[in-house]
């Protein structure tokens, strides 16, 4: 049986420039975990962002975490599998 590659990690000092190479700007590097705070008009958008963000996560296998409250969505990511970003 044919073992995984083990996915590409970034080094802390790549990070940001990557971030900013694929238009991230809005995106954080912060305790091993690429962050985003998003503002929201009220719970129902709130909702509808985290399902939003559920469905892609789902589709590539690769999920966030996030906080969510009235108004507000924080999501992290980080790739388990390479052990960072």
């Amino acid at each position: 049986m044919a073992t995984r590659e083990k996915p590409k990690k970034y080094a802390v000092e790549e990070i940001d420039a990557k971030l900013k190479e694929h238009g991230l700007d809005d995106w954080y590097y912060e305790d091993g975990w690429i962050r985003r705070k998003y503002n929201t008009d009220g719970w129902p958008s709130t909702l509808m962002a985290v399902n939003a963000i559920g469905y892609v996560c789902e589709a590539a296998y690769h999920h966030a975490d996030l906080a969510v409250t009235w108004g507000k969505l924080w999501v992290k990511l980080m790739n388990h599998a390479a052990g960072g970003i």
